[in-house]
């Protein structure tokens, strides 16, 4: 363990419980392993240099470090805890390390000044609302092998532009995208078997969207407020259509792969919702 400044670091072993110093740029020192619950937390710090010995960033470790500019993450780092950067208003870029496995719920959550983000090949979790309220973020990539897109996890990213899915994924959480009004296109791979409720509530900017084959629910209000979708396809498994799917989606015009629904327990009479402009729906369509 490197030598360190008793009074502006608590160090137990090679776990850094706390940083007490007031400086704004502040190295931690070599040797250290984990950095742990709060430990700079709220703290005046702009930028943080942590060691390559670094593997565990934990619980809420530097959240509301609302000065927070710049900070890089080892690429032993496996895990990030939840939390971890909540609320970092000013952070700009962050790269995620290749050996990467987990992003614990909101740890990114409020990191409002992010534009880029790729995801590691190498995370198999993103925990709830990890990424939402990044108003500025742009562009995502997701390499990652999670079966998931979680509950609201890019829910209220309202410049997000461009986002690419991984084909591990099965699942599109509840509210997952709502209010990512710049999302212009989306396209779900092949595996995905259910889009969940509101998952994409109010993009407004929506223009196209491929369901794959493989999709079996969309719960309701998933696609509710796009209105800048023009037609969009539903594959013939689709089994389960919740309400008010497409309200608000005026003039949309709705082909479907498959035979008329048959409004039972899982077809809701009113899976078309709402909408001032007549929704056309086409059965029997293949694509």
């Amino acid at each position: 363990m490197q030598e360190y400044d008793k009074t502006l670091f608590d160090i137990d072993g090679t776990v850094l419980r706390s940083y007490r110093g007031n400086e704004s740029k502040v190295t931690v020192p070599d040797g250290v392993t984990s950095i742990e619950y709060n430990a700079f937390a709220t703290s005046g710090v702009t930028e943080v240099i942590l060691p390559e010995s670094v593997t565990n960033i934990g619980y809420s470790a530097f959240k509301a470090c609302s000065g927070l500019e710049k900070i890089n993450i080892p690429a032993g780092v496996k895990t990030i805890r939840d939390e971890a950067f909540r609320g970092c208003g000013a952070l700009k870029e962050v790269t995620l390390p290749e050996g990467l496995t987990a992003i614990g719920r909101w740890a990114f959550t409020g990191c409002a000044e992010l534009t880029q983000l790729t995801v590691p090949q190498t995370v198999t979790s993103v925990g709830y609302s990890a990424f939402s309220d990044c108003k500025k973020l742009e562009n995502v990539h997701i390499g990652g092998q999670i079966e998931m897109i979680d509950d609201n996890l890019f829910a209220g990213c309202g410049e997000l532009k461009e986002v690419t899915l991984p084909q591990s994924i099965k699942t599109v959480g509840k509210w997952a995208f709502s209010d990512c009004k710049t999302l212009k296109e989306v396209v779900l791979p092949n595996g995905v078997t259910s889009i969940g409720e509101g998952a994409f509530k109010d993009c407004w900017g929506m223009e196209n969207v491929t369901l794959p084959e493989s999709l079996v629910e969309i719960d309701r209000w998933a696609f509710a407020g796009c209105n800048g979708l023009k037609e969009i396809l539903i594959p013939k498994n689709v089994v389960l259509m919740g309400m008010c799917v497409f309200t608000d989606c005026n003039g949309l015009q709705i082909k479907c792969n498959r035979k008329r629904a048959y409004y039972g327990k899982k077809w809701n009479k009113s899976w078309l919702g709402s909408n001032t402009d007549p929704l056309k729906v086409t059965w029997l369509v293949k694509k």
